[in-house]
């Protein structure tokens, strides 16, 4: 697959995020460690094990981002767009796709992002002893979080306004095309 701009989507939403997400894994597990390099470096096979498995993660963080975080947004304001495949026609389909690699393709970043950070913070602890005391780092992977979150949150609710508005015009130009069809006839009196 030659890296473009028609499938950078698929690397910002689950590859970048996945790689957070096996980079945490290292500090639960030498297997994946070794994986990535460990002490020998990083081979050509490695590599290709790596993104496979950065994507992997990265599609398992969008499932809890379709179950868990999208539903929480919804739940606190962000107004969910009504639509169904069947309403995109010929002509609006360009215009979803637009949206979609444009708007959604960044929240699912952040929100994937956030659950991947999360589950890699979550794993560090394994190598800290047993009293835990804030660090900076600890402070930094917070601001982290918020920052994901929120932009997370602010990314849905573009996308979902974005396609409302497409929907919405587009039945507004569909009912300025039935009245303008509609044919007219004269009445006349005798």
């Amino acid at each position: 697959m030659q890296v473009s701009i028609d499938n950078i989507g698929v690397i910002i939403a689950y590859v970048a995020p996945g790689a957070i997400a096996i980079l945490g894994a290292t500090f639960v597990s030498l297997n994946v460690r070794s994986l990535i390099g460990g002490d020998h470096g990083l081979s050509l096979g490695n590599a290709l094990l790596f993104l496979l498995a950065s994507l992997i993660a990265g599609l398992f963080a969008d499932a809890v981002t379709n179950l868990v975080i999208e539903p929480i947004h919804h739940c606190t304001g962000v107004v969910q767009a009504t639509w169904s495949y069947a309403e995109m026609t010929e002509h609006r389909f360009p215009q979803f796709e637009g949206i979609v690699q444009n708007l959604f393709r960044y929240h699912q970043f952040y929100a994937n992002t956030f659950t991947c950070v999360l589950i890699a913070y979550i794993a560090s602890f394994r190598r800290r002893s047993r009293w835990w005391r804030p660090r900076l780092l600890d402070l930094g992977v917070l601001a982290l979080l918020v920052t994901a979150w929120l932009s997370s949150r602010v990314a849905l609710e573009d996308a979902e306004l974005a396609l409302q508005q497409l929907l919405n015009n587009h039945e507004t130009e569909a009912a300025k095309h039935d009245v303008q069809s509609v044919p007219t006839t004269k009445t006349t009196t005798r």
